[in-house]
This record gives C-alpha cells, sequence and structure tokens, in this order.
C-alpha cells in the first residue's frame, strides 16, 4: 500500500510537480463543498475527504491512489509551512516512507493519510496534527 522507497525517492525529485498540483487539487476539493485554504481548521476537512475513502476502503472497492494521498500529505505540510515555518522534508531509510522534520519532531503525514483511509474514525490526521504542534509549542516554551 505504501510507495516504495525508490518510488518516493523519485516522487521527492519531482515535489515541486506535485506541490505545483495542489490549487488544482484543492480547487476541485472546494467544488465538492470543502474549504481548504491551508488553515489549521481545513484539516478536519482533509480528514472528512479521507474518511469517505474509508468507507469505500472497507468494501473492498477502494484501489489505493498513492500519488493523491501523497498530495493530501503535502497539504498537510503547507499548512504547517504556512502557519509556522518551513521543515525538511525526506525519505525514511528503515520503511521508505515521507517523513517530514519540522522543528525538532518527526511527522510521516503520507502516512497519516493513509491511515485514515485503512482505520476511519480512530486514525485522525487533524488529532496528530494538533498533538504534534502543541508538544513543539511546549518545548518551545519551556525552552524559552
Amino acid at each position: 500500500m505504501k510507495l516504495t522507497k525508490e518510488q518516493l525517492e523519485n516522487n521527492l525529485k519531482s515535489i515541486e510537480m506535485f506541490r505545483d498540483l495542489l490549487p488544482d487539487w484543492i480547487g476541485a476539493w472546494n467544488s465538492d463543498g470543502y474549504n481548504l485554504d491551508y488553515s489549521e481548521e481545513s484539516l478536519k476537512d482533509i480528514d472528512d475527504i479521507l474518511l469517505s475513502k474509508y468507507e469505500i476502503y472497507k468494501s473492498g472497492e477502494f484501489d489505493f491512489c498513492n500519488t493523491i494521498l501523497l498530495i493530501y500529505g503535502l497539504y498537510i505540510i503547507k499548512v504547517i509551512e504556512n502557519n509556522y515555518e518551513c521543515g525538511v522534508m525526506s525519505v525514511d531509510v528503515v520503511d521508505g516512507d515521507l517523513k517530514y522534520k519540522w522543528r525538532n519532531i518527526e511527522m510521516f503525514p503520507y502516512s497519516w493519510c493513509i491511515n485514515r483511509v485503512k482505520n476511519g474514525e480512530t486514525d485522525s490526521v487533524f488529532l496528530k496534527y494538533q498533538v504534534s504542534t502543541q508538544i513543539l509549542s511546549k518545548i518551545e516554551i519551556e525552552c524559552s
């Protein structure tokens, strides 16, 4: 289900292309009634979009399109960058997953998206984002 390490490395080489596709995807998602504006709250809409795929996945009829799930992951990264600052994207050498290091924490937004589709309500992208950003905010306050 995950992209292979080689596929992710190839995708990282083309990451600007995928980022360039975000406005088109956002336009399509927004025309379906979502409000994706790179705000933290918009991750609730990403949760809803991915949750709608869960029912299809559960029925056995969902064919994962890894590139689309990667674009959802890139949207999450863009939310972080728009609301905080940029991190560093890379490929995890252990399992080939897309990794995003922001401040001093590693996040896996692509896996978050896959897990939301596979596990439904129990795997919220918005909740993982909140936990990650709250932990880092506490670290900054304690270090200041």
